[in-house]
Parts: structure tokens; sequence; C-alpha cells
């Protein structure tokens, strides 16, 4: 993906299409000593160029700053903005020049120097022109710790990402993703050392290494100069539609007790993304203890919508510390067919790819809260549902985008008992959707 003002928009929204490998991209930056056009963009029906310009100086002394970094900043609505260190850049001789060429809701600089308490500006916005920000940065204690491994010893070249309001965390199979994560980072010396700039907000330490994993907050009370790594969980089990065994699917770990995402705090994302193999067998390495949710990706991207009909059940799941659980997917149940219409009166043509299906137990069901099913429609409104278990079931529709209708809790009944494979279909027929 090419870099740009629509690269780091699409960057930002890269966890609401289950973390798209999109490319950082970087804003035209420069440094006090460089020429206009030492980065040279393609300005071609760009608004006129946002230039922010001025000092950094010392607080007490009024001195300025030799050396320091420059995180430029987007804002896309008055509740969600991001710093781009992907366009990080270093000046010195304590004055700075940031060019931004693309429009958005703000703009905002961030300074970064060693020893000292970040400053961040006001919300800038895109046609102010030539605008002069000074900063003055007041020295604060840098945070210093040490990493030890499950066992106690020094985690060595644990890699650490630094959370602040603003920055983004992704970890995918026990590593920091590069193309989603937008956050300061460093590595832990020979003896767990850890070392970032001072820090005045509240902020997080993610931390990954071969033996572990750590997520910490500081808080006023405790601040913990030693940080033990919890040992990793590992996933394994068969993937099966029917009563056949399926290589090449695409399986992935859903999070909602290790993520961190709203107002004022980073926004933290783990996941763990597997392949089945030969006879349906995946493993899961590098799973962080808790709890989530374990199923097939549905082929869906945000661009194009799905490429094709596909389904997917839901396991809830545990991870404990250190442990290996096992998991089968599928292989019991049958499937469940149908075809959606749109309202009498759409007019329009449906685009089918942007529907989606989630199908869950009726309250009351033994399963209720144990697994649900989501599944995508083919071109021509038709789904089909994998190895739904013997049950009471609600199923709804709706669109992500371009919406046609909705469905809301149409109720059926998947008859047999609870180990039944017959592979004959629980026909629903044709659904029509309601208006939204």
């Amino acid at each position: 993906m090419s870099s740009g003002p629509l690269g780091k928009r699409l960057r930002s929204f890269a966890v609401y299409f289950l973390l798209l490998a999109l490319a950082v991209s970087r804003p035209a930056v420069e440094a006090a000593d460089e020429p206009a056009n030492a980065h040279p963009q393609n300005r071609a029906n760009a608004p006129p160029a946002l230039i922010v310009t001025d000092k950094v100086i010392d607080s007490e002394t009024k001195e300025p700053i030799k050396s320091f970094r420059v995180v430029p900043g987007v804002r896309f609505s008055p509740r969600r903005m991001n710093w781009d260190r992907g366009g990080t850049f270093t000046a010195t001789g304590g004055r700075y020049r940031l060019v931004e060429t693309h429009d958005s809701f703000a703009h905002l600089v961030r300074i970064e120097a060693d020893g000292y308490v970040p400053a961040e500006s006001r919300d800038i916005k895109s046609g102010e022109g030539n605008v002069t920000i000074d900063f003055e940065l007041t020295k604060g204690k840098e945070i210093d710790a040490v990493v030890l491994t499950p066992d106690g010893r020094p985690a060595a070249g644990a890699h650490v990402a630094l959370g602040v309001p603003g920055s983004q965390i992704t970890v995918i199979n026990g590593e920091f993703d590069v193309a989603t994560t937008s956050a300061a980072r460093g590595v832990t010396d020979e003896r767990g050392h850890l070392h970032f700039p001072p820090q005045e907000k509240p902020f997080y330490l993610v931390i990954t290494h071969p033996s572990g994993y750590a997520e910490y907050k500081p808080t006023p009370v405790s601040h913990r100069r030693i940080i033990n790594l919890d040992p990793w969980s590992r996933v394994e089990g068969t993937f099966r539609i029917g009563a056949k065994p399926r290589a090449k699917v695409r399986l992935v770990i859903n999070r909602g007790d290790t993520t961190v995402f709203g107002n004022g705090v980073p926004s933290i994302f783990t996941m763990n993304q597997a392949t089945t193999g030969a006879q349906g067998r995946f493993v899961f390495e590098r799973v962080p203890a808790g709890g989530g949710w374990v199923g097939q990706r549905n082929a869906l991207t945000g661009w194009n919508g799905a490429m094709e009909a596909s389904s997917s059940c839901w396991v809830r799941a545990k991870f404990p510390l250190g442990k290996t659980v096992h998991i089968d997917l599928g292989g019991t149940g049958r499937p469940v067919v149908g075809k959606l219409r749109a309202p009498a009166d759409f007019r329009k043509a449906v685009l089918w790819g942007f529907a989606t299906i989630r199908v869950r137990p009726q309250p009351g069901e033994a399963a209720d809260g144990s697994f649900y099913f989501t599944a995508t429609v083919g071109p021509d409104g038709a789904f089909r549902i994998d190895d739904v278990p013997a049950g009471q079931y609600s199923l709804n529709v709706q669109f992500f985008q371009f919406s046609a209708g909705r469905l809301i809790n149409h109720r059926f009944s998947v008859p047999g008992t609870k180990t039944d494979t017959s592979a004959e279909p629980i026909d629903l027929g044709v659904l029509t959707l309601k208006k939204d």
C-alpha cells in the first residue's frame, strides 16, 4: 500500500476489519535545517500545506533542546486520534518544522526528548496555513524496570511497546504486528532492563518474549520496577466440517480480556492465527492466558465484503497459565441453509457481500453463551451454516455497509441429538429482510 493521506486513514481503521495488514504511512516531515522539498509528495488536488514550526526549549533554563523527536498526530473525530509513529523524525538545535499536505479533522504534534516529559500541541486545523507552536519541556523521572521470565530469570531480548493515549498496539501470535502497531518500542538488554522517557499521562507497557507475556499498567500507588511475565498458553485441536477433517482452514482466537480501547487510553489488541494442516490439525502457540473465542476466520474484508458464502462456529475457551488446551471444532450437528431476500420495495442492487449473519442458542438453552455462529452470504443471497448442533436458535442479519435491510430474532430449531452428524441440511427457505 502506498503511503500518504489515504494510507494513514486506512491504517487507523485496520482493527475494525480483523486487523487487516495495512502499511503505516508517513506524512511529509522536515527537520528545521532541511530544504522544503526534502520529502517530495504528490500534491495533486491537495489542500494548501499546513506548516507547523518553531522552538523547543527547556522550561527551566530556557535553553534549546539539542535533540528531540517530533511525532505527528491525526484526529479523525472529537474522540478518536492516533499518533503516527511511522512519521516520527528527529530534529536538532531546538527547532522543528512539520509539513502536512492532507485534510483531516485536526492535526497534532507531540514532542519527545530523553529525560523530559512529552509535550503535545493543541488541535491544529488543516486550513490554518503557517502555524507557530513553541514547546517548553519539563524534566521528569524516566521509566526503568527489569523484566523477568516466568521462572525468574532476566528476560533478555523482550520486545516492549509503550502505550499512551493515541497509540495503537497489536499483538498477533505473540509478536507485535508491524503494520498495525504505532507506539514507541524498545528491547530489554541482557539484564532484562527496559527504559523509556518520562511520561505524564497514564500509560501501559506491553511485553512479549519467547517465555511469556505481560500487559502492565502502573498506578500512582504501585509503580513496580520488576515485571514478571506470565507463561504462554497453547491451544491445539482438530477442525472438521461434518465428519471430514479440513486442511488449509484459517482459524483465529479473538480476545476481549486483553483488549484496551476507548478515549484517553491506548488501543491494545491481541489475537492468534493458525492454519489447519493434514487431518485438520491446528496449533496456536504463544497464547496469552485468559479467555476468548476460537473459530474459523470468515472471508470478509472492509472493501469488497465477503468473497464467498462461509460460516464459522465460535467456541468460548479458557487458556490457563502455561497450559495446553485441546479444542475440537466442528464435526457434530447439521448444516443449516437458506436464502435472503431484500424488502419488496428495495429497488437497488443488493450487495450481499456486506451482509453478516449471527446465530446464537436461544436464552435458556444449555449451550447459551458457550458458542455462536457467524456467516457470510453468497452473491445470490444464499447462505450455509455448517455443524449446527440440535437445539433452538435465533438468527440475525445485518449489513456493515450498503444496507438492504435487516432481520432480527428469526427463530428456528435443529432436531436430533447433540452428536448428530447427519449431512441432510435444515432448509430455512427464503427469509425476507425488514426495512431498516
